[in-house]
Parts: structure tokens; sequence; C-alpha cells
């Protein structure tokens, strides 16, 4: 008898026009569903969190009485196979062995979301939510341009922002700033959070972490993960870059707490002039220290970053031949290993000599979208001030991700510069559209100048 394997409370259905989607709150997973997997899964959390497969096929029978009851049997047969495989359910080892034998698809898709063409979303999959401008670093890249003061909402709104967030079945959160921990009511959000059974991912600097506030996190809140950086293995180049002497033996400390620990977290790498020759150091490194995932990023040309672009910017082609390179030696580690360093090389270069597998690059304001510290309503937290779709104190989200222009203008497939409307790949909507707009002078001006296939790159 197949049953439900992760506790209900742990993700929820989020109807849409196409299906709906299994979202995680544990995790960032979010999984496409057709109407007939959304059917499945809806009666599976219903109420039949173990069930008799005879109960599933009348069901659905009842709701599609004109497919034959063998096609149906083969179709549950498929898609409780690939349930069990993503570790939602459990079925028995006979019923696996005979799905392993079958070789044709399934009818009802199962698939994660980035795998396929975007669809217009009755609402975010996720929001980064910036608490404040306040940061105790003087990073060289921020795209917020923090440190700064501005107005912010105060908790009760935050609280309002998250009620809507909830009622619009939004599963995850990003908490960012600034540095989001400087809030004297950050615990007070991120409880709230819980309470709506949000999950959530702290975007943090990490000197401000201590044992007692790493355990609060885990224990006492639903952030399933903290990202931290590591943008150098030199302490003087790391403290250069984020401004401060001994940012770099504070972030560190944090690194070291999260293992201890352990609580779920990555360390992000933002590639620049700084550290473009040190990547597989910074790699060695970081595994040395048994960080589980690290994450090369790209510099966005935004904020701090403008005014120091001469100083930190890679052109493109230097900048996919050192993530060639990294990727390469990537490849010479033990799997267990290698699996831990993920770069934009496995988002944009592997997905162009493996057309069938591209991605979105861009989801601002497609997949997600940024609340600033005002309230006001971004497509990512790169584009400035000036570039708003609203603001959460004068009008609904849901009406401004509906409504706005903004949002609608990127969605929709004619708005896209003409290279990329004739490319073959139009799957990436793009590109990075901030990267796109600092190059072209506009929203979709131009694409992505770091695009593979404007670049002529071809991997390897």
């Amino acid at each position: 008898m197949p049953r439900l394997k992760v506790p209900s409370q742990d993700f929820f259905l989020r109807r849409e026009s196409f299906g709906g989607l299994l979202c995680s709150i544990k995790h960032s997973s979010v999984y496409i569903l057709n109407s007939t997997g959304y059917d499945i899964l809806s009666y599976i959390i219903n109420g039949h969190e173990s069930f008799e497969d005879k109960d599933l096929i009348e069901y659905l029978h009842s709701r599609y009485p004109n497919i034959e009851l063998n096609r149906i049997k083969y179709d549950i047969n498929i898609f409780l196979y690939q349930l069990s495989q993503e570790g939602f359910i459990e079925i028995e080892n006979a019923r696996q062995e005979h799905i392993n034998r079958i070789k044709e698809s399934s009818s009802p898709e199962f698939r994660g979301i980035l795998g396929v063409e975007p669809y217009v979303l009755s609402a975010p999959l996720s929001v980064l939510m910036e608490l404040t401008y306040r940061c105790n670093l003087r990073c060289m890249h921020c795209f917020s341009s923090s440190p700064r003061i501005t107005e912010e909402l105060n908790t009760e709104d935050w609280f309002s922002v998250i009620d809507e967030l909830s009622v619009m079945n939004v599963p995850n959160v990003f908490l960012s700033g600034g540095e989001p921990l400087l809030r004297e009511d950050f615990f007070d959000i991120a409880r709230y959070l819980k309470a709506k059974n949000i999950g959530a991912c702290l975007l943090t600097n990490g000197t401000l972490l201590t044992r007692d506030l790493v355990r609060t996190i885990k224990e006492d809140t639903s952030i399933f993960k903290i990202e931290l950086n590591l943008d150098s293995h030199i302490p003087e180049i790391y403290d250069m870059f984020r401004g401060v002497k001994g940012a770099f033996e504070r972030s560190l400390e944090a690194i070291k707490l999260c293992l201890e620990e352990g609580i779920s977290f990555r360390v992000n790498v933002t590639v620049t002039k700084l550290n473009i020759n040190h990547l597989q150091e910074i790699a060695s490194y970081a595994i040395e220290l048994g960080i589980p995932e690290i994450v090369f990023v790209p510099l966005r040309p935004a904020g701090n970053a403008l005014s120091a672009k001469t100083a930190l910017e890679v052109d493109p082609t230097t900048y996919y031949n050192a993530l060639s390179e990294l990727h390469r030696f990537r490849e010479t580690l033990a799997p267990d290993k290698r699996s831990a360093i993920v770069s934009e090389f496995d988002r944009n270069m592997m997905k162009y000599i493996n057309p069938a597998g591209m991605m979105p690059a861009c989801g601002a304001g497609r997949l997600h979208c940024t609340i600033t510290p005002q309230g006001n309503v971004k497509l990512c937290p790169t584009f400035p001030d000036n570039l708003i779709a609203g603001n959460v104190m004068r009008e609904s989200l849901r009406k401004i991700w509906t409504e706005s222009e903004v949002f609608r203008k990127v969605r929709n497939p004619l708005s896209l510069p003409p290279q990329c409307v004739s490319c073959p790949e139009i799957g990436c909507f793009g590109g990075c559209l901030i990267r796109g707009m600092n190059a072209h002078g506009k929203l979709l001006g131009g694409p992505d100048p770091y695009c593979p296939r404007l670049l002529h790159i071809t991997g390897g």
C-alpha cells in the first residue's frame, strides 16, 4: 500500500492554470504538475495518506470518465514511482521493479520548474524580503548599495506582508538586506513566517552569527538554509572586498558554527578580478573546511558594483574560461566532493551544450520578486530604486504581481530583444535582465552580454 512519506505540513499544493505546483517549505524545491498529477496528489494529501490503488483509480476515473481504466492504472503506476523517487511517498519494492521495466514516459508531468518553459504563475514561487539596508560591512559589490539609511517597514507591516504571502501560497522567502540580523525584530519576523508555514532562507554576511543565534534559527524558525560568503581564501583580499578589517575571520567563524551545529548552509563566491585567478584554490579551501555547497556567482552590475566596475568586472570570455577551468577541476574530485561546486557554467554552459536541458537564466518577475525595506516591489534586488512595480503599503502584492506593467513586460516573449526572439533557446528569456539593462541602457534593450551563444562559447 503506497504511503505518504513526507509530513504533509512540510509541503503544499498550489493550483495553477496548467495544473498545479508541489512546493516544499523545507527547501526550495518546486515541481510542476499537470492536471492529472495535481488531482492525484490532492487525493493523497486530503485525507488519504495511506491508500489502496483501486480507490485512487476510482477517484481518477470519476474525474476523467473518458480515459480508459488501463491508461489510468498505467499513469498512476508511473506517477507514484516518480513521487517515490523524489522521496514523497513509499511504495513496495515489487512495484518499483515492475515500473523500472516500463520504458515509456508518463502522462502526468513531474518535473523541476526550472526545466520547462516559464508559465505565468498566479503568485511568486519565492519573495526576497529586504528587511533593511543597514549593514556592518561595506562590500565593494553590494547591489543594494548598502549600507544606507532608508525608511523601513515596521514589524506589523512585515506581518501584513507575510499574511498576504500565506494567502497567495508563496512557499518560501529569502530574508536579506543589508544585514537582516541588524533588525531588532528579526526573530519576530522569522517566527511569524514559521507560524504561517512559510519556509525561509537567510542571506547574511555571517559576522553577527553566534552559537546561540544559530541554534535559535535551527530550532525556533522555519529557516531551512543560511547563505554565507567566501569570496577569497586570502584574508587580506576578503577584508578589502568586504570593506572591513577582520571580516574574513568572523565569516570563517560563522562557517564553522554552521558546520558544528549541523544547520544547512552554503557559501557564495562572487567572481571578480580580485579572485578570478584563484577559483580552484577557493574551492579546495572550502572543501577542506567541509563546506557542503560552494556556489560561484557572477558580479551583478548594480549598486556599489557600478562605481567599482573597473576594479571588479571580469569580461565575459575571461569569466567563462575561468568557469570552464573550474569545471574541469571539479571533474577530478571524488563524486561526493564534486557535487559541492556549483557555478553559472552549469546553468548556462552545460545547458548550451545540451539544449534540451535549457533553463530560464533569470526568474525576475516570472518566478520571484523582491520587496524592499520601504515596501517597494521590484523584479529583483539588483534593479534600481526608480524601477519599481508598486508598493505593498498602497496595493496588494497579488495585484502588483498580476497587473504591474513591469512584470507583464518581462513575461511577454514579444518584448525580448530581437536576438533573443529568434534564438532556439528562447526558454532562457534573455538571460540576466540587469546585465542586459546595464549593457544596453534600458530594460530588455538587448541580450545578456554574457550569453554563451552570443559569445560563440561551446564549453569543454
